[in-house]
């Protein structure tokens, strides 16, 4: 997706959660200062050719930090095929790709998660991308330098010369982003669950909610554009990604389609404070 056309989906979140689009730009640069002075940084046109050519034409199994199972690749796809699948981990899911004995090809990080398991894996193979975001400059200045492998960095606005942004919010749907914008064959998702909410205060938990509400909107809209097969899996099987709720979702404005909030949906702002992770 085009900066162009992600940028009204981009200006909506910002309105929504609140967020600053100028602490998101100064986050962004940050991490496009730290790309350019680590030994493995890429710049985002690389970067994105690299994500781009490993997701191109393959089935691509992205996993979510949320509860699940989580297959190995030679159990999803077979031991004959299994090398021909890629696998894209958000952030904390890195923990559970490796606990059943795999390293993604591809992590979706902001670094609040498992991120010396991250590391361990970037050095172990996966290309990383690093997403800025105006909660997150203190992590990006503590573990950016740590890598030791190759990075790309990501950001929510314009893209630089060390970033890229092909939309998406959360590191599970930019993920997604990634897989459809590269033209990927189909996409699996695995440890999703958008019910499941988890916060140590009431004004991080309706931050979340709402988060999730949005990463949702956001998957429903690439699968309705039909670019990309979107699925789940179960451990009974895959199901279309619309099985996994019988109700519909608020579309995101790139759909070019009415709008409208779910009755009852509170629109009350996130209180002060309330961490950003994404």
């Amino acid at each position: 997706m085009r900066w162009d056309l992600w940028e009204p989906e981009y200006g909506r979140i910002l309105r929504e959660f609140r967020f600053s689009r100028s602490k998101d730009a100064a986050a962004s640069r940050e991490l496009e200062t730290l790309l350019a002075r680590h030994p493995r940084g890429l710049t985002g046109e690389v970067g994105w050719r690299r994500v781009e050519d490993l997701l191109r034409g393959h089935e691509v199994l992205v996993v979510g930090a949320g509860p699940g199972a989580v297959p190995h690749p030679r159990e999803l796809w077979g031991p004959g095929r299994a090398r021909e699948g890629r696998s894209i981990a958000a952030d904390g899911a890195t923990h559970a790709c490796l606990e059943v004995g795999f390293v993604p090809d591809l992590i979706s990080t902001d670094l609040d998660g498992s991120v010396e398991e991250e590391i361990e894996a970037n050095a172990r193979g996966s290309l990383v991308v690093i997403h800025a975001h105006a909660d997150n400059r203190e992590a990006l200045a503590r573990w950016v330098p740590r890598f030791p492998g190759p990075l790309v960095g990501s950001v929510p606005g314009m893209p630089g010369r060390w970033s890229f942004n092909v939309g998406g919010f959360t590191d599970g749907d930019r993920a997604i982003h990634w897989a459809e914008e590269a033209k990927a064959r189909r996409v699996i998702l695995a440890g999703f669950d958008f019910r499941m909410v988890r916060g140590k205060f009431p004004g991080h938990l309706w931050i979340k909610r709402r988060k999730l509400a949005r990463a949702r909107a956001l998957i429903d809209a690439l699968w309705q554009r039909g670019d990309v097969p979107v699925d789940l899996y179960t451990k009974g099987g895959t199901i279309p990604w619309p099985g996994v709720s019988g109700e519909r979702t608020e579309e995101a404005t790139f759909t070019r389609r009415p709008t409208r909030p779910p009755a009852g949906r509170s629109r009350r702002p996130p209180r002060r404070g309330a961490p950003r992770s994404g």
